[in-house]
């Protein structure tokens, strides 16, 4: 499973709920703008954003469950946080803070994420 097609589910359970946008960010707690950004793979799929559609659409933890599951495979965040903490300039070459400072701390997470899957897969398991 990719973060992309989690995005694709997320999407679909959603649209098949039948809830408009401005309820379903609402019960989500996040903007309709962020909803849909990470919808189009422009913001982090994060934990808490699966957390809410879980919650939201009464789904069981399922995309939760998608996400773990896509984290433990080694090192998929890495470029996904590489390219988007490229593209947060404004257009004339600055770094717009609050959203630097997230993408970063994604980052930090997806290289110690990396990291320690490196080391999982070269180095034997003692037991």
């Amino acid at each position: 499973m990719t973060p992309d097609r989690i995005r694709e589910q997320l999407r679909q359970a959603r649209r098949a709920s039948g809830l408009v946008w401005v309820r379903f960010s609402a019960g989500a707690g996040y903007a309709e703008s962020y909803l849909r950004n990470v919808e189009n793979g422009n913001r982090a799929l994060t934990a808490d954003v699966v957390a809410a559609y879980d919650e939201v659409l009464g789904t069981g933890g399922r995309f939760t469950r998608l996400l773990q599951d896509c984290r433990n495979s080694a090192g998929w965040e890495l470029p996904q946080n590489l390219a988007l903490l490229g593209g947060l300039a404004d257009g004339r070459g600055r770094m717009l803070r609050r959203d630097f400072i997230a993408a970063t701390a994604a980052l930090t997470v997806s290289v110690t994420s990396w990291a320690r899957a490196c080391l999982q897969m070269s180095c034997p398991h003692q037991e």
